[in-house]
């Protein structure tokens, strides 16, 4: 991460969230220079593992870094947090944000609608929300944005929040609207998910463009490719905002030379490319190579950090895993280009180009 995508990242949370107070806004702006202190450490952590790597040929790179610790005792919304809605299909990026924001005083209401929300323990929100569910949500019916402001306009938690945040799927920030908070929409995989008809997507694209101009929300992407998606269909230049992914606090210890393959979602590729890879060490020296969802139906980061590494063929251009196996520290292997390519046209391994 360069200080120049750190500073973009930084301005990218600075919602001054609609009436704030001069006072309240200044204390935003100072908890932003503090996420930049973290994204900044954490960029110059990998570029002196990146130098120690250049200096030796093989030997492996361990690393007793730990995420920068605020004084939390000196919080900047200690009168009245902050407070950030979400209602997220993916439950790893709303879980990023809160680690990064918690300790600054920030607080979180998250009605999770995602299947996996029991891995973050947020399963319990979606008990209480109103309107909309895990069946309804995505593709979001149009009548459902009234009738979510109704049930909610009154509501004595809706009246305490402060902004809302969508990750996966981005156009779930349609639904907030009406409310007229600041919103905060950060896409984390196509930004027209759940929205794919020509009427609809087209009807999305006004929204995002009516979001983007105003200074109090904040429209961007935690990868390169989806920011530059966006400008292409609506011309809003978008922040890009990495994953940073500081709940990860286990670290690459390698303790076996084989590595693992990631998921691959071409259909039988996974099998045709380990057969052909055990096919050409017969004639060298090779580590083995192992199916990552063959060996573990559910896994645990400490089960990931024991392998030499682990070998991509990207189904996608945005996985939260990666992140997380990048702040790992974990060696990580991806095909070239061409090469991807070639794959894509013979046996469709990416799913969304």
């Amino acid at each position: 991460m360069t200080t120049q995508q750190t500073d973009q990242n930084v301005n990218g949370f600075r919602c001054s969230v609609g009436a704030m107070k001069r006072r309240t806004a200044d204390q935003l702006r100072l908890a932003l220079r503090l996420i930049k202190l973290i994204c900044f450490t954490v960029g110059i952590f990998i570029i002196v593992v990146l130098l120690s790597r250049s200096t030796t040929s093989v030997q492996y790179v361990y690393s007793d870094f730990t995420s920068p610790q605020l004084n939390t005792s000196e919080l900047l919304f200690s009168t009245k947090p902050l407070v950030i809605w979400s209602s997220d299909f993916h439950s790893a990026p709303i879980n990023d944000l809160k680690h990064l924001l918690r300790p600054l005083g920030v607080r979180f209401i998250d009605k999770s609608v995602s299947l996996q929300c029991y891995r973050t323990n947020t399963c319990e929100g979606r008990k209480t929300l109103k309107v909309i569910n895990v069946r309804n949500a995505v593709f979001l019916h149009p009548s459902l944005i009234p009738k979510f402001y109704e049930a909610y306009k009154e509501d004595a938690e809706m009246k305490s929040v402060d902004a809302f945040v969508c990750f996966h799927p981005a156009a779930m920030c349609e639904l907030f609207m009406p409310f007229n908070k600041s919103i905060i929409v950060i896409a984390t995989t196509r930004y027209e998910l759940g929205r794919f008809g020509r009427y609809r997507w087209k009807k999305w694209n006004n929204n995002l463009v009516k979001i983007a101009k105003s200074k109090t929300n904040v429209v961007g992407g935690n990868n390169l490719y989806d920011v530059e998606y966006v400008k292409y269909f609506t011309g809003i230049q978008g922040q890009l905002l990495p994953s940073v992914c500081v709940y990860v606090t286990t670290m690459y210890t390698p303790t076996r030379s084989e590595f693992l393959l990631s998921r691959i979602r071409g259909h039988g590729f996974a099998a045709t490319f380990i057969r052909e890879y055990e096919e050409l060490c017969k004639n060298m020296s090779c580590n083995k190579l192992t199916s990552l969802r063959q060996k573990y139906r559910y896994y645990n980061y400490t089960d990931l950090v024991t392998y030499a590494g682990i070998v991509y063929i990207p189904y996608q251009v945005s996985v939260m895993s990666m992140f997380e196996q990048y702040r790992m520290n974990i060696p990580l292997f991806f095909p070239s280009l061409d090469l991807l390519t070639t794959w894509q046209h013979k046996h469709m391994v990416s799913e969304k180009q």
